[in-house]
């Protein structure tokens, strides 16, 4: 909403957290016993590279409609 209507740099207020909990979530699934059961070091990994990919194509996304 924020950067979609151009209120400056609020929609960090939604966009940080979200990442943030995306990594702690991606990371959970692939580290429980009832997800992946994945090594520590492997799943913080991927939770981290989930979350910036999903943070580039979302950053890409709101350009886009932006540019429009």
């Amino acid at each position: 909403y924020f950067k979609r209507h151009r209120k400056g740099h609020w929609h960090l207020i939604a966009t940080v957290p979200a990442v943030i909990l995306t990594c702690v979530t991606v990371s959970y699934l692939c580290l429980a016993r009832i997800g992946f059961n994945l090594p520590y070091g492997l799943s913080v990994t991927i939770g981290a590279v989930t979350a910036l990919a999903l943070l580039v194509l979302f950053s890409l996304k709101i350009k886009s409609k932006n540019d429009e």
